[in-house]
């Protein structure tokens, strides 16, 4: 009984959690985080009932997995991208990485 009400709770705040953040106009976030916060709560609402009978890992612990990471990349992809493309000592916008021959220098980059 208790993990029934402990399920409904859970469930009621991922709810609310997800109406706040696909109806509330005033501080809207960007369209990937809302999408990344929407596959998290859907797919922690459909695995819940699996993980309190103790079953394996399915397709809503997928679906929260890709969620997550939506989200991150929705969050710290740009920054990422710039550190790539750092790597090779240019920020140019191209991620790429110049192969080093021993005994020749690199050809120069633009």
């Amino acid at each position: 009984m208790m993990g029934v009400v402990s399920a409904v709770v859970a469930a009621l705040v991922v709810g609310v959690t997800l109406l706040t953040v696909l109806f509330d106009h005033r501080t809207a976030p960007p369209r990937g985080q809302r999408l990344g916060l929407s596959m998290m709560a859907a797919g922690l609402l459909w695995a819940a009932p699996a993980r309190m009978m103790g079953g394996s890992p399915g397709l809503g612990d997928l679906i929260f997995l890709l969620g997550l990471l939506i989200l991150l990349l929705a969050l710290y992809g740009g920054q990422l991208a710039r550190r790539v493309d750092a790597i090779d000592g240019h920020v140019d916008g191209r991620l790429g990485v110049v192969p080093l021959h021993r005994g020749v220098a690199p050809p120069p980059r633009p």
